[in-house]
């Protein structure tokens, strides 16, 4: 074994899931499926530093933009150390179903959850591991948070959206759509599910999004490591410029800053020496001066006619009170 655990096959080739590692040429056999966001070398082995740099699966590589926004905005809720369930393929039900067990960080049992997965129209997020044993997992997480699937085996092959397919009846779709993966639409997903299903089984893969040239944090190893470091930083932002600056993509922030919100406030920060608050203040009180005046719809409105109240019913002729019987037979017999 070596490096991330790997065992060598008879081939001699070391097996990462998604390539194929030569350890007498230090490089891959094949590309990256991630394209250039790791380097320019697409053969290259953890930037030809395996001590510093690790590589579970062959691919490799956190997006940029995520990462800085669940550190500088503060609405942004903590990852924390995960929930999910694994989902496993049921030959007598035809389709996957989960077990008995809702996991915490590193696959520890969370006390007092039961599973909830079903299938369904909304999905839940979805993503691919492989274990020690290279053998392919399938994990859920109901809230939609990829990131909440942390079963400590590195980062991901694959992730998206699982749901059912309204349109045919117990299909499941599987997609990749994944904000803080962002996975590239030439990761073979296909592939990936026919090693948890049989041929016939009624599962397919629809990619959905693309992020071509996404600027990646080739640093950060695992969804446990992702969480860790948006904690750490989100306590310390004034050490998130130095962090950016080691990793050469400050420089693209700087010059994105216009597109990004959580940009803007870092360059703010740097340039002006602020805190995150008082580069949020400091951003804020631009946009609302520079906002075109709203239109005073008061002002230029006809002004309200007020009907006229309307008419009383004219009240009907009161009869005269009658006399009582004994009065009445004055008037037949007159007065005595």
């Amino acid at each position: 074994m070596r490096y991330s655990g790997k065992e060598r096959d008879a081939s001699g080739l070391y097996y990462y899931g998604l390539r194929y590692y030569a350890p007498w040429l230090q490089r891959w056999i094949s590309p990256d499926p991630m394209g250039t966001e790791a380097g320019l070398n697409l053969y290259a082995f953890t930037f030809n530093n395996p001590l510093r740099h690790i590589d579970y699966q062959g691919a490799i590589a956190i997006p940029l933009d995520i990462f800085v926004s669940d550190i500088v905005n503060v609405m942004n809720r903590s990852i924390g150390t995960g929930e999910f369930e694994e989902l496993t393929w049921d030959v007598q039900a035809q389709g996957f179903s989960a077990g008995n067990v809702v996991y915490g960080r590193n696959l520890s049992p969370l006390a007092g959850s039961s599973p909830v997965w079903e299938p369904s129209e909304s999905g839940s997020a979805f993503a691919l591991f492989r274990d020690t044993h290279q053998t392919l997992r399938l994990f859920v997480n109901n809230d939609y948070q990829h990131m909440g699937i942390q079963p400590g085996m590195g980062l991901p092959v694959a992730a998206g959206v699982l749901k059912k397919n309204p349109q045919m009846p117990g299909m499941l779709t599987f997609d990749n759509s994944s904000g803080h993966y962002k996975p590239d639409h030439s990761i073979d997903v296909g592939s990936l599910l026919r090693e948890l299903t049989p041929e016939d089984a009624s599962v397919i893969y629809t990619p959905s999004d693309r992020a071509d040239n996404v600027p990646r944090i080739n640093t950060i190893t695992s969804p446990e490591d992702y969480a860790d470091k948006v904690e750490h930083y989100k306590n310390n932002i004034d050490k998130l410029i130095p962090f950016l600056k080691e990793q050469g993509l400050w420089e693209y922030v700087q010059k994105n800053a216009s597109d990004s919100y959580s940009y803007k406030v870092l360059t703010t920060m740097d340039q002006l020496g602020m805190n995150r608050a008082e580069a949020s203040n400091f951003l804020n009180r631009i946009d609302a001066e520079s906002a075109p005046p709203s239109s005073n719809t008061a002002a230029t409105r006809p002004p309200r006619r007020i009907p006229p109240p309307a008419s009383l019913p004219t009240p009907s002729p009161r009869r005269s009170p009658q006399k009582p019987w004994y009065r009445r037979l004055s008037n037949v017999f007159g007065r005595h």
